[in-house]
C-alpha cells in the first residue's frame, strides 16, 4: 500500500471519526458531580458539537429531575394499586372459602399470617424510606450538576 492510498484512508477514518462524534449524542448523563465528562468517546463528541453536546446533557438532566420530582407521585399511585389488588385477593379468598368452607385457614394461621403481613409491611415502609432518601439526592445531585454545567 502506497503512502497516498494510507493518507487516504486515514483521512477517510478520521472523517468517520468525526461524523460518528458529531452526529451521535450519548444516551445518559456522562458528567460526573465535579463537571468532567466520562469517557474518551464523549469527551470527543464534547470537542466535535461543543456547546450542542452540554445543551444535550442539560436536557437529560432536566428530564432526569423530572422523573426523580414525581417519586412521592409514583408512589402514592403505586400504593393505591397494591391496595386495589390486595382487596380483590381477600375478597376472591372468601368468595373461595364460602364455596369450599373446609378448605378455610384455622384462627392460629390467620393470626401466623397477620404476623408476617406485619412484618412485611414493616419491611416495606424501612425500604420507602431508603428510596425516598435515594430519591432527594439524585435530585440534590442533578441540581448541583446542572449549576456546574450552567456556570461553565
Amino acid at each position: 500500500m502506497s503512502t497516498q492510498e494510507k493518507t487516504k484512508y486515514s483521512l477517510c477514518l478520521i472523517a468517520l471519526v468525526t461524523a460518528y462524534f458529531y452526529f451521535s449524542s450519548p444516551d445518559d448523563i456522562v458528567i460526573n458531580g465535579d463537571g468532567e465528562i466520562n469517557g474518551f468517546i464523549n469527551k470527543g463528541r464534547e470537542f466535535v458539537q461543543g456547546p450542542s453536546f452540554w445543551d444535550d446533557q442539560l436536557v437529560l438532566i432536566d428530564n432526569e429531575i423530572i422523573i426523580e420530582s414525581k417519586y412521592l407521585e409514583r408512589q402514592a399511585q403505586d400504593t393505591i394499586y397494591l391496595k386495589d389488588i390486595l382487596l380483590e385477593e381477600k375478597q376472591e379468598a372468601e368468595r373461595f372459602y364460602r364455596e369450599y368452607p373446609e378448605l378455610r385457614p384455622t384462627q392460629a394461621e390467620i393470626r401466623a399470617q397477620n404476623l408476617r403481613d406485619m412484618a412485611d409491611e414493616v419491611e416495606s415502609r424501612e425500604f420507602e424510606v431508603e428510596l425516598l432518601a435515594t430519591s432527594r439526592e439524585r435530585l440534590k445531585y442533578l441540581r448541583a450538576l446542572r449549576l456546574a454545567i450552567e456556570s461553565e
